[in-house]
């Protein structure tokens, strides 16, 4: 009687941690998105500590001058962002409609991430207008 019911919990074990791992494998697939070097989010911030880099070498800035550009240029790629997120609070672009339920791909909101930096960092990095130019193309 006993190896019975301990070959079933057995079975159970198995066969319901495996459907359990299937689901958490299809719903990781529906909502991943790129994280860490992958994420468009990163590549800007990257390309943000490269443009911060030049300008101060440039222009010797104080640092308040250099923190506050970093902060609003992350501060439009948050607000861009938060269109596309159900429960994302903006910080300037209160009042903006969210976009539909149906735009929010990773594509859609990787195109709103990019031209946020892109004309955030055109505004405070001048100088390096053509090495964004290049990394907005790619």
């Amino acid at each position: 009687m006993y190896r019975y019911l301990s070959i079933f919990l057995f079975a159970l074990a198995i066969f319901g941690c495996k459907e359990k791992s299937d689901q958490n494998k299809a719903l990781s697939e529906v909502t991943s998105e790129p994280t860490g070097v992958d994420n468009i989010a990163y590549k800007w911030g990257k390309m943000a500590l490269i443009a911060t880099a030049n300008d101060t070498e440039r222009f010797q800035p104080r640092p308040t001058v250099t923190s506050r550009y970093l902060g609003l240029i992350f501060v439009s790629v948050f607000d861009a962002w938060s269109r596309y997120d159900e429960s994302a609070i903006p910080v300037y672009l209160e009042g903006v409609d969210r976009r539909p339920s149906d735009e929010h791909t990773l594509n859609n909101k990787e195109i709103a991430v990019s031209y946020a930096a892109f004309r955030a960092m055109n505004e405070y990095y001048y100088a390096d207008m053509a090495l964004f130019s290049e990394f907005m193309k790619e």
